[in-house]
This record gives C-alpha cells, sequence and structure tokens, in this order.
C-alpha cells in the first residue's frame, strides 16, 4: 500500500494490522521518490 507522510509509523501500522488480521511494515516515501508505472 502506498499512504502519504500524513499516515504515520507504529499506530497506523497497527491499525492496518487490525484490519486486515496480519503483520504489516509501514514505509513512508516522499511523493518525489515514486516511481509512476
Amino acid at each position: 500500500m502506498l499512504y502519504d507522510s500524513a499516515y504515520l509509523g507504529k499506530p497506523f501500522a497497527q491499525g492496518v494490522c487490525e484490519i486486515l488480521g496480519k503483520f504489516v511494515t509501514v514505509q513512508i516515501a516522499n511523493h518525489s521518490e515514486l516511481l509512476y508505472l
């Protein structure tokens, strides 16, 4: 999943984990770092 910098670290990852029922790792990238395909 890609999200902007308004979604931060552990609290966001825990919320996604609760919804998906799986362990997740969150990595935040600046818009300029994203590669559009």
